[in-house]
Formats: C-alpha cells, structure tokens, sequence
C-alpha cells in the first residue's frame, strides 16, 4: 500500500445549452484554477507488481463569469461557483523503465459530490443548483523515486444533471504533481 498527497492544476471550462431556448447558452472561459487530494494504492501481486488499484479523494473548484443579452435583449450577467470532492476509483498499470523510473497509465471512474452552494447565477433569472454524477478519467505519468507527475484527461460531464430543458459540458484535463508519503 502507498500513500502519496497530490496537488495540481485543472484547466476547465463550462458551456451550458437549453432545450427550449437559447437564452440559457453560454460559453464560460477556461479557468485555471487548483487541486489537492491524497491518493491510495494498493499494488496487485501478480505480474510484477504491474498493476495496482487506486483511490483518490480530491478536493477542486471551478468558479467563472459570462455576460449574455437575455430575452429583452439586455445584457445579464452569470456566474458560476461549483466545489466539490471528487473521489476517482480505478486501475493503473505501470512499465518499468529501471529501478526507481517508471511510466504510469490509469483508468478512473470519478465520483463527485459537489458542496451544497454550488450553482449556476443568472443575474435577472432563477439560478440553478449544480448536481452531478459520475464521469471516466484517463491518466499518462511519470514516476521517479517518490515523486510523479501526470495528465489527466477526464470524460465531459454534465453539471446541470437535474435541470429540466438544460445541459452543459464541463470540460477537465488535469497536471498533478504526487508525492509518495509512504
């Protein structure tokens, strides 16, 4: 079993599409912003030691704003706060490339439990409350010794999950700096 605290930066973005009418649309800007969690991994026996099945609670958030002309064709502003703890659950697979050097690829399912104040405010409008469920994350790193490094590239995923008449893409793709504890 190895513990490692990770940190790292999510580049996301948001678009959000109404069924019904278009004034709902926008295309928030990309946002930078940082991630932290500890990740558990438990190395499988066979192969090698090639294979092992992770887990890492991690805390990110996403906040940005947009400005639209609504239906009176006046302009409106909208903001966006989403928080949440994402618990990604998977596989990994490693090649060896020496002793202590060796390169990573990892499969996640991600669970997310977003905080209870994120939603989408609309300036002239009814906000709407954030509610996900589930989305898959790909991974390609590096590890050296105890430190690594990785890309992760995770599925779009819907955060207005539970809005009638609405849809959006949450873009993610994730650089995590890791450190091996023990």
């Amino acid at each position: 079993l190895h513990i490692s605290l990770k940190s790292g930066i999510n580049r996301s973005s948001l678009s959000i599409q109404g069924s019904r009418t278009t004034s709902r649309n926008l295309d928030f800007d990309e946002d930078q912003n940082i991630r932290f969690g500890i990740e558990a991994e438990l190395s499988l026996s066979f192969n090698k030691n090639k294979w092992a099945v992770l887990i890492e609670p991690t805390y990110q958030s996403y906040s940005s704003e947009g400005s639209k002309l609504n239906i009176t064709n006046r302009p409106e502003t909208v903001k966006i706060n989403y928080e949440s703890i994402e618990i990604p659950l998977g596989i990994r697979h490693y090649f060896f490339l020496g002793k202590q050097s060796k390169i990573f690829v990892n499969g996640l399912i991600i669970f997310d439990f977003e905080s209870k104040d994120s939603e989408i405010n609309y300036e002239f409008r009814e906000n709407i409350s954030i509610k996900t469920g589930t989305n898959l994350a790909f991974g390609l790193g590096y590890k050296f010794n105890k430190f690594s490094l990785e890309f992760r590239f995770s599925q779009d995923k819907d955060l207005t999950d539970k809005t009638p008449g609405i849809s959006s893409d949450y873009t993610n793709t994730s650089f995590i700096f890791g450190y091996t504890i023990f």
